[in-house]
């Protein structure tokens, strides 16, 4: 059921990592679990992002619109704001 999140696979695969965060295209991801909370070396595009985000939609058949997006697939959640004001962002959690 994994979905290919490009730059962001390494960080969903490693059983450290609880959260990861973009908070904007060309923004340092950072992650958050056993280790506290750090930033990475890895950014992405909006057209990075915009991947992700669909693959999340096909994936869970919940449309990306304008304003929150919320999907989970296995045992991975992503909740994304996506405005013209404030640009697109998201956080991706784990679940146990």
């Amino acid at each position: 059921e994994g979905i290919d999140m490009g730059k962001l696979n390494a960080f969903v695969q490693d059983p450290m990592v609880r959260i990861i965060e973009c908070n904007g295209p060309h923004e340092n991801i950072f992650v958050a679990g056993s280790m506290g909370r750090k930033p990475t070396g890895i950014k992405l595009s909006e057209e990075e992002i915009e991947e992700i985000l669909g693959r999340f939609s096909s994936a869970s058949k919940v449309p990306v619109n304008e304003g929150l997006f919320k999907a989970a697939i296995g045992n991975v959640i992503i909740s994304a704001v996506v405005s013209d004001i404030v640009g697109i962002k998201f956080v991706i959690r784990k679940i146990a």
